[in-house]
């Protein structure tokens, strides 16, 4: 048992660090997102819509794997999210965009997954930005991570207590705050997820 928990863990648990204390207030423009591979499109868009209530947000996917694109979800972009898709593709980066979500699929490699990340942020102005980490986390992306005004561990709800507890203090270290998703597969999950994203999210009121 101890092995599978521990294999489990290795998707969360970064290298200790300092632990920031948690504050609340305006939703966050910046989030990392930490969660299985499986996990990394739903979770990802559903971050995405509950941290942004309107407008264009911009979400970077990293699994580890090559070719994780996929047609993009849902409707057909809209004109920001449009407008945004293209000149991120001119910048050499793997664009997808449906509705008000544009999607960067990261490179399998860390570092320079890192760096497309880094470009796309930059390149993306002040357009709200969700970076999603799926899969075991290599140390390269961990000062990306901490640059992040939240995190958020997915977790699925099958998953142990102990092991929860484990990831998000784990993932905590990091820097920001951290709160908690609990991903529940199913096609109309991330339509249906508002409340659940926004507890996540630090969003008491």
């Amino acid at each position: 048992m101890s092995a599978v928990l521990g294999r489990l863990a290795a998707l969360f648990i970064a290298p200790p660090g300092r632990v920031a204390p948690r504050v609340t207030g305006a939703r966050p423009r910046a989030v990392g997102v930490l969660c299985a591979a499986s996990q990394a499109a739903a979770a990802g868009r559903a971050v995405a819509l509950g941290a942004v209530q309107g407008g264009v947000v911009l979400v970077c996917r990293w699994t580890g794997r090559p070719g994780a694109a996929g047609p993009a979800p849902g409707a057909p972009a809209l004109p920001g999210p449009r407008r945004l898709a293209a000149r991120l593709a001119t910048r050499g980066l793997e664009v997808t965009s449906s509705g008000r979500v544009v999607t960067v699929i990261l490179p399998a490699e860390a570092e320079r997954a890192r760096a497309a990340c880094e470009r796309a942020i930059a390149a993306a102005g002040d357009v709200p930005v969700v970076v999603v980490i799926a899969g075991p986390r290599p140390a390269a992306f961990d000062a990306l991570l901490s640059a992040q005004e939240r995190l958020v561990v997915v977790v699925g709800d099958g998953t142990p207590a102990p092991l929860e507890a484990l990831a998000i203090d784990q993932a905590a270290r990091l820097g920001p705050p951290t709160g908690v998703l609990r991903l529940r597969p199913g096609p109309g999950w991330a339509r249906g997820s508002r409340a659940a994203v926004s507890t996540a999210l630090g969003d008491d009121g």
